[in-house]
């Protein structure tokens, strides 16, 4: 299954379902072979309570059969959104 639609079908929960959750997306490099999927937050409280509550397990586990290496997981700051 192509990645995008294997993304759509199987992503993450999206605003509403999660508390805080501002949305989600995913970036392809067809070439590559790599995904990088990326989660939006309200605040930095509610991207850490993702990432430790089992939310973030959860969403990987959908995925875990697709893998070829474990997920790197980093935390940025959005500095400028349009």
């Amino acid at each position: 299954m192509k990645q995008s639609r294997f993304f759509a079908t199987r992503s993450y929960q999206m605003p509403g379902s999660n508390q805080g959750s501002r949305g989600a997306m995913a970036l392809v490099d067809r070439e590559a072979n790599k995904t990088i999927s990326i989660t939006l937050w309200q605040t930095e409280a509610e991207a850490r309570r993702s990432a430790t509550g089992g939310y973030l397990q959860a969403q990987i586990n959908k995925f875990a059969s697709h893998l070829v290496t474990p997920p790197v997981v980093e935390t940025f700051e959005v500095a400028v959104q349009e």
